[in-house]
């Protein structure tokens, strides 16, 4: 449970006990056992003691998405964004495209050339840049436009599960 204090906010256990005390200028949630916190202006991560595992060094404005981990892994932000850190705050890899997303069953979007496809947790591209948008997994299978028209639902592997055709009714 997050607690906000003297515009200082913290951590309280599920009896309402704070456990990590009034001190960062704003926190996310705990997953994977780690949260995303802002301290003097500064982005980091803590674990469930209170300790770094990435310390502060990201600029936080008031515009910026606080990210979760997910899938054990995170983002970087501005320079770093197209860096992964594992839940020990060590840089798992780097990824050379315009746009990544943040990971959903394994699976994480990113866009090059003007389209997008998604990569592993190894930062593997799996499914090729091939469509217009997607969306992230869920439940095994993402929606994918392959033009303004046509779309897919596709599994992990990019295998077509399903496809249809919007159809304009007027």
């Amino acid at each position: 449970e997050i607690n906000k204090d003297n515009n200082k906010w913290g951590f309280a256990n599920y009896k309402g006990n704070m456990v990590i005390d009034y001190q960062y200028d704003m926190v996310g949630n705990f997953v994977d056992g780690i949260a995303g916190v802002v301290k003097d202006g500064k982005i980091g991560y803590i674990n469930k003691n209170n300790e770094f595992i990435i310390e502060p060094k990201y600029s936080y404005e008031s515009s910026t998405t606080l990210l979760d981990y997910s899938c054990g892994l995170v983002r970087g932000y501005g320079s770093d964004s197209n860096k992964f850190f594992d839940t020990t705050g060590k840089e798992a890899f780097s990824v050379s495209y315009s746009k990544v997303g943040s990971f959903v069953e394994d699976r994480a979007m990113f866009k090059d050339n003007d389209k997008y496809g998604f990569i592993d947790k190894d930062g593997k591209k799996v499914i090729d840049n091939k469509y217009e948008s997607v969306s992230n997994f869920s439940d095994g299978l993402a929606l994918v436009m392959t033009d303004k028209e046509s779309f897919e639902f596709i599994d992990y592997d990019g295998n077509t599960i399903l496809e249809g055709k919007i159809i304009d009714k007027e």
